[in-house]
């Protein structure tokens, strides 16, 4: 019971004592006096009823309505709800283009000057007749090679008398040498040729070293070949060449003489050229017609001279080998 409903409890109470003493002092009948009571004690009690029941009906409403908000309190809460956005394709990437490569501007170079002009073509020269080739422009230099008619080389150069001409050796390309110009023919113009300041003659004693290579076959002939070095100061321009047996001492090849024994290659055949410089080496050969027994022991005896046909100065030297 709330404080409401005790309150009217306690206004009928007092309404009821007070009507009987009222009605006490009035002097009503017993029965008067019953009929009055039960008649205000019936309309206190409707009067209570009625209010008790506004009581209820507004405490019930009272609940309904603490209850609703206390409902609507959360909903009021909750965020309100929306559809997700419709997932749309994501925009396209944006990438640049690659660079498109060009060749850079060109340099900007100032036009290279004209080459040099040629120099004018060096002349040729031929024999009138078979001519020897000299280290120097003088009959006192050695021979070295020849020119022979039929054959030309090209002029590099002359004596300040333009009396001898130095040449490319015919038979030893890369290498020079002079001829005489009174047994020569200029195929050109002389004038173009540069005047050459003659070496010093070649001056010390001849003198070389030798030593055994192989044998090899020339023209079906069982050949002996040997390494010589010009250690001398001048050159050698003929050979002569006897093969002994050691044992015996009976020669079994040679004497043999050659102005043109010296080749350039190991394993080459005679004839070769006709001159060996200082500090140069060539080879030399001799065949053997009737070869010994192998394992014979054999020994050449070489000579070499400063002139044609074994004239000159001549040096000899004796090297030791076994017939293979």
């Amino acid at each position: 019971m709330d404080n409401r409903s005790f309150r009217l409890l306690a206004i009928f109470w007092v309404l009821v004592f007070g009507l009987s003493s009222l009605l006490g002092a009035c002097n009503f009948t017993p029965k008067e006096t019953e009929d009055r009571n039960v008649a205000v004690l019936t309309s206190a009690a409707q009067t209570i009823e009625a209010n008790n029941v506004q009581l209820t009906i507004q405490a019930q409403q009272a609940l309904l309505t603490s209850q609703a908000q206390t409902l609507a309190a959360p909903m009021a809460q909750l965020p309100e709800q929306t559809e997700p956005p419709a997932q749309t394709e994501p925009p396209p990437v944006q990438t640049e283009a690659p660079p498109v490569q060009t060749e850079p501007p060109p340099v900007q170079t100032e036009a290279p000057p004209p080459p040099p002009p040629l120099p004018p073509a060096l002349p040729k020269i031929g024999a009138n007749v078979d001519t020897k080739c000299r280290t120097g422009p003088s009959p006192d230099y050695p021979v070295v090679s020849f020119i022979l008619v039929g054959q030309q080389s090209v002029v590099l150069g002359a004596n300040p008398e333009h009396t001898w001409w130095l040449i490319e050796d015919p038979k030893k390309p890369g290498s020079k040498c002079w001829v005489w110009g009174s047994t020569t023919q200029i195929i050109g113009d002389p004038a173009v040729v540069p005047a050459v300041e003659p070496p010093p003659p070649a001056s010390g004693p001849p003198s070389f070293q030798a030593e055994f290579t192989n044998m090899h076959d020339c023209g079906g002939v069982a050949t002996a070949t040997f390494r010589v070095y010009n250690s001398g100061g001048v050159p050698f321009q003929s050979s002569s060449i006897l093969i002994k047996d050691v044992v015996t001492d009976q020669g079994i090849a040679g004497p043999e003489t050659s102005n043109t024994p010296f080749m350039e290659y190991l394993g080459g055949c005679p004839p070769g050229y006709p001159g060996l410089e200082p500090n140069n080496y060539a080879f030399i050969a001799k065949g053997i017609g009737a070869p010994p027994p192998a394992g014979t022991k054999l020994r050449g005896i070489i000579v070499l001279c400063t002139a044609p046909n074994q004239s000159g100065q001549c040096v000899e030297m004796k090297v030791n080998f076994v017939f293979p």
